[in-house]
């Protein structure tokens, strides 16, 4: 996977269920004293939607760059729902050349090849791709490390188009995942907000969810 150089940034972003307003997601990357990346997104309900669904989702991904690539470090997802906490852990040991997952399902091991992501990075690694302009109009694949599994996660790459957005009309790039049978994953990465993802949208069960960006503080 190809890396760039890159800067921290933070952005805020609009949760709409089935169009109607849910609450608010935060991402940031900021990168450590010791050169470690360090991504983080943070979704929570808000207003008349607290009162009944009062959720906080956390996700924590720790990365470096090496020789051109991406290499995964940690992965740390934790759920709070009505006062019960849901976590998942992934570790990334290069050295032993191991995956360690854990979650509620069990502890689980995969050998480490390098190509592999966790739920949130793949988004990261996606950007990095757009922005390095090799993966236009072409199928994008990732191994995601998913508690007990290694999913394949296949994207395909479109056209610029536009989007409307609190931040006005964005120029975007559509990138479609194609290999999900439940549900169906696109998300849009605007090139002048250096690729950043601007809107996401799951499609499941009939309900449609989605983060529409509200604003950034971006250091290019």
């Amino acid at each position: 996977m190809i890396a760039f150089a890159e800067s921290d940034y933070s952005a805020v972003y609009k949760l709409q269920a089935d169009g109607m307003s849910l609450g608010k997601l935060e991402r940031s990357l900021q990168q450590s004293a010791d050169g470690e990346y360090i991504l983080k997104s943070r979704s929570y309900t808000t207003g008349f939607w607290k009162l009944f669904v009062d959720d906080t989702v956390s996700e924590e991904s720790h990365f470096t760059m090496a020789e051109s690539k991406v290499v995964p470090k940690s992965y740390h997802y934790k759920k709070t729902k009505k006062g019960r906490l849901i976590e998942e852990r992934v570790e990334f040991n290069t050295a032993g050349g191991e995956i360690l997952s854990s979650s509620k399902d069990g502890v689980q091991s995969f050998p480490l090849t390098g190509d592999e992501s966790d739920k949130l990075l793949y988004q990261y690694r996606i950007r990095a791709l757009l922005r390095d302009g090799e993966s236009r109009n072409e199928n994008l694949n990732f191994t995601v490390v998913d508690r007990t599994q290694l999913r394949s996660y296949q994207f395909e790459v479109g056209q610029i188009e536009e989007i409307e957005t609190s931040m006005g009309q964005l120029e975007v790039i559509k990138v479609e995942r194609i290999n999900e049978v439940k549900r169906k994953t696109t998300l849009w990465f605007a090139p002048s907000l250096d690729y950043l993802p601007v809107k996401i949208v799951q499609d499941a069960d009939d309900h449609s969810f989605s983060s529409t960006i509200i604003s950034t503080s971006l250091n290019q």
